[in-house]
């Protein structure tokens, strides 16, 4: 049995959009990592990234 990974996340009020994308983007990670590694399913899933935050 593997252990699991753990990781900090600290969010700044400071700078909340930075944050937010931040965050954003190490969710995005974890869900790529758990994608197949096919090009075509990782860039549909990337094709809209961070759209949500642009202004």
């Amino acid at each position: 049995m593997s252990k699991p990974k753990i990781t900090s996340i600290t969010y700044s009020e400071e700078l909340p959009k930075e944050s937010a994308i931040i965050l954003y983007r190490l969710i995005e990670k974890l869900v790529i990592d758990s994608l197949p590694l096919d090009p075509s399913i990782i860039g549909l899933f990337l094709r809209d990234s961070l759209k949500e935050f642009d202004e």
